[in-house]
């Protein structure tokens, strides 16, 4: 699948996600085992989500897991600003 199929896809996994009843217990397997969930919608998350909570370090994953379902993901636009806050903020603070 590509493009807008591939997000319909994901879109419609996400949605059978959010009605199962072991959604955390999904997303934790998935944050805690990377390597074995490197494909598809995992615990309502898309891989992206997963690569970026794991990015953030072991706060992100517990919150994540903590809050499975209610989760609201930034949009890549967001995702790319609230970085480059980020980034700058640590330059500024090192500068000081």
């Amino acid at each position: 699948l590509r493009g807008v199929r591939k997000t319909e896809a994901a879109e419609a996994a996400i949605d059978m996600c959010r009605k199962c009843p072991v959604l955390k217990q999904c997303l934790e397997y998935a944050l805690r085992h990377p390597e074995s969930a490197e494909y598809g919608v995992w615990g309502g998350t898309t891989v992206v989500q997963r690569r970026r909570i794991l990015r953030l370090g072991e706060n992100a994953i517990n919150k994540a897991i903590e809050s499975a379902g209610t989760l609201v993901f930034r949009c890549h636009f967001c995702y790319n600003g609230l970085e480059h806050y980020q980034r700058q903020w640590r330059l500024d603070v090192k500068q000081v």
